[in-house]
C-alpha cells in the first residue's frame, strides 16, 4: 500500500499543472455521469424532475471521484478518509432523505416520469462522452511524454552501461574486477580501474540520488579520476580539485562519497576516502581484515575541505575490498541489515578464491537477503 502511495505520488508530481487539470475533469465528468444514472434507480418512486437534486447528485459525485483521485498524492492525503467517509454519508443522507420525501409526493404523471428520465439520460450520456473525450486527449498526450521519456531513459541507460560497465583488467602488478549493479535505469554508483605504465588507480564512487542526474555526476567523477593517472600528484590533489568542481555546481543535494586506490609498484597501497564506507584489506596468509577508515566529508560539500591520503603495505596475496551502501544495507523481511561485519566474513572466507568467485558470493549473499533498493558497487584488487 505505502509502495503504491509513493508511487501516485512520484505520478502526479510529473504532470504538468493542464494534464493534471485534464485528467481530473475526465474523471469529474464520467463520475458525475454515473451519479445521474444511480439517481435514476428513483424513478420507480415517481419522483418528477427536480433540477437542483439533479444538479446536487451529479457535483457531489464528480467531487468525491476527484477526491479519491487525488487521495495518493502527499499534498491531499487526508483527502482520502474524508472522501470514503462522504461517500458512505452521503449515500445513506440521500437515500433516507429522498426515501422520506417520497412519503409527501403527490403522484406524478406518466409523462412527467418520462420527462424525468429523458432529461437525466440526457445530461448522463452528455457527460460520459465529454469525459470520455477529455480522458482520452489526455492518454494521447501522456501516451507522447511516455514514449519519449521512455526513449530518453533507454538512452541514458545505454550511456549508463557503457560508462560503468564490469571491470576486469590486469595491469601494473595487480588483478582487478568490479561491477556495479543499479537500482534503476541510471544509477549513480562509479566501478572502475585504470592502468598506465607501473601505476594503477582504482575506485568506488556513490553519487547522492538516482537517475539521470545522479549518472550525469556520476560521468564527471570518472572523468576526473582517469585524468589525474598520468600526473604524478597524489590522492589528496585528485580529492581537493575535484570538491571544488562539485562545490562550484552550488547544488547542495549533488555530492559524491568516493574511495580510491592507487598503485605504483612501491609495495605500498596509497588510499583515500571521502564520506565513504572503509576500504577493506586481507592480508595475504593471515586473512586478517583491516578497516581502511573514512577521515573526510563527501565531496561537494565543504568548499576548501582537506583531504588526507594514507598508505599501507601492498604484499602479493593482498586483497583490497571498495564497496557502496547499497550492499550491506540490503534489509531482510525483518528489516534486519547485511551489514558490514557479514560481508567482511565473506571476502575473509573467499579471499583466496579467484576474483569471480567473490564477487558471486558477495552478490549472491545480498540478493538472498533481502531486495535490492539501491545500487550495488563492488570493486576488488588483488596484488600479483
Amino acid at each position: 500500500m505505502r509502495g503504491t502511495l509513493t508511487a501516485g505520488r512520484r505520478y502526479y508530481r510529473s504532470l504538468t499543472p493542464r494534464m493534471l487539470a485534464g485528467y481530473l475533469v475526465g474523471v469529474f465528468l464520467i463520475f458525475a455521469a454515473l451519479g445521474l444514472i444511480a439517481d435514476m434507480r428513483l424513478a420507480p418512486l415517481l419522483r418528477p424532475l427536480d433540477p437542483t437534486a439533479m444538479f446536487v447528485t451529479a457535483l457531489a459525485n464528480g467531487v468525491i471521484a476527484v477526491l479519491f483521485t487525488l487521495g495518493p498524492t502527499r499534498a491531499y492525503r487526508w483527502f482520502l478518509p474524508l472522501a470514503l467517509a462522504a461517500l458512505l454519508g452521503g449515500m445513506l443522507g440521500l437515500e433516507r432523505m429522498w426515501r422520506a420525501r417520497a412519503a409527501t409526493w403527490a403522484p406524478a404523471d406518466v409523462d412527467a416520469v418520462l420527462h424525468r428520465l429523458v432529461t437525466e439520460s440526457w445530461w448522463a450520456g452528455s457527460l460520459i462522452v465529454a469525459g470520455f473525450v477529455v480522458l482520452v486527449l489526455f492518454i494521447r498526450t501522456e501516451g507522447i511524454r511516455s514514449t519519449r521519456l521512455r526513449a530518453e531513459i533507454d538512452l541514458a541507460h545505454d550511456i549508463h552501461a557503457s560508462l560503468v560497465p564490469p571491470v576486469a583488467l590486469t595491469a601494473a602488478g595487480c588483478e582487478v574486477r568490479g561491477l556495479s549493479i543499479p537500482s534503476t535505469e541510471v544509477g549513480g554508483d562509479l566501478a572502475d580501474a585504470y592502468a598506465q605504465d607501473d601505476r594503477l588507480i582504482a575506485c568506488v564512487a556513490d553519487v547522492a540520488g538516482h537517475g539521470v542526474p545522479a549518472g550525469a555526476l556520476m560521468a564527471m567523477v570518472k572523468s576526473a579520476v582517469r585524468l589525474a593517472l598520468p600526473g604524478r600528484s597524489g590522492l589528496e590533489t585528485l580529492f581537493a580539485h575535484l570538491n571544488q568542481v562539485l562545490v562550484d555546481l552550488r547544488r547542495p543535494d549533488r555530492f559524491v562519497t568516493l574511495a580510491c586506490l592507487r598503485f605504483d609498484g612501491s609495495g605500498t597501497a596509497e588510499y583515500a576516502l571521502a564520506g565513504h564506507f572503509p576500504i577493506l584489506r586481507v592480508a595475504a596468509g593471515t586473512r586478517t581484515v583491516q578497516r581502511l577508515e573514512n577521515a573526510a566529508v563527501p565531496l561537494g560539500i565543504q568548499s576548501g575541505a582537506r583531504f588526507a591520503a594514507g598508505r599501507v603495505p601492498a604484499a602479493a596475496g593482498d586483497l583490497f575490498v571498495c564497496f557502496t551502501d547499497g550492499l550491506i544495507e540490503v534489509r531482510d523481511p525483518a528489516g534486519q541489515e547485511l551489514g558490514m561485519e557479514r560481508l567482511e566474513a565473506l571476502v575473509a572466507e573467499h579471499a583466496t578464491r579467484p576474483l569471480i568467485e567473490i564477487e558471486r558470493a558477495v552478490f549472491g549473499a545480498a540478493r538472498q537477503h533481502g531486495p535490492q533498493m539501491d545500487d550495488q558497487t563492488l570493486v576488488l584488487v588483488r596484488l600479483r
